[in-house]
């Protein structure tokens, strides 16, 4: 992780744990968990899909989620070939959107 992606995270995260310990009245590090899973799960707009998104190539899903979803695979390895293929797909979006972000504010810096 590069010095601006842990400033960017940083300044993102000392917000929300703000926020959450002036509303809850809890310990800082009971809050932590909480605080990371909304981030990984929250879209981000540069690359307009959530980290978790990225690194396992689906949206994430609640345990209410499981009740619905439905998966059937002929083969033992079919499902990681599926996620493999959806994870190199979300992570093209993703740099395509990157580029895309990097374009439009070297126009704004211009």
């Amino acid at each position: 992780m590069s010095n601006a992606q842990t400033k960017r995270f940083n300044a993102t995260f000392a917000p929300a744990l703000s926020k959450l310990m002036n509303e809850q009245k809890q310990a800082w590090t009971e809050l932590l968990q909480p605080i990371i899973y909304a981030y990984n799960t929250s879209q981000h707009g540069t690359t307009t899909f959530s980290p978790f998104q990225i690194m396992f190539g689906r949206e994430n899903l609640l345990l209410m989620d499981s009740q619905q979803m439905k998966v059937s695979l002929s083969k033992p390895n079919q499902y990681y070939e599926k996620v493999k293929r959806a994870r190199s797909i979300t992570i093209n979006h993703a740099k395509l959107n990157i580029q895309h972000q990097i374009k439009l504010a070297k126009i704004r810096y211009d």
